[in-house]
């Protein structure tokens, strides 16, 4: 029998928004889907964020330069993530230096 998972709240940054659709399309309390993307060719822990009907809006911080700092990294995510389809996250802030600022919150 398979052991189940103890699912544990993390905050999350967002990069890579502007290489999508921007940070105007997201909304604080807006759900949005992580996914673990393991055939990326750059970033073996790679985690995308997917919003409903847009795809693909940006990917989880994996570098101490670009997370907030108190945020976890996409690779601990990633790892958590692994063998599961992907999970929710909820939009809890857009804001900082000139609104690149997103942050999520997901339970893993």
């Amino acid at each position: 029998m398979e052991e189940e998972r103890v699912k544990e709240k993390v905050l999350l940054t967002v990069v890579g928004t502007n290489h999508y659709h921007g940070n105007d399309v997201l909304k604080v309390g807006q759900t949005v889907l992580l996914k673990a993307e393991t055939d990326n060719q750059f970033d073996n822990e790679a985690v995308m964020v997917q919003a409903d009907k847009l795809g693909t809006i940006g990917y989880v911080a994996n570098s101490v330069t670009t997370r907030v700092k108190g945020t976890n990294s996409a690779g601990y995510v990633h790892k958590r993530l692994s063998g599961v389809w992907g999970c929710l996250a909820k939009v809890i802030l857009i804001g900082g230096h000139r609104d690149e600022i997103i942050v999520l919150e997901a339970e893993v």
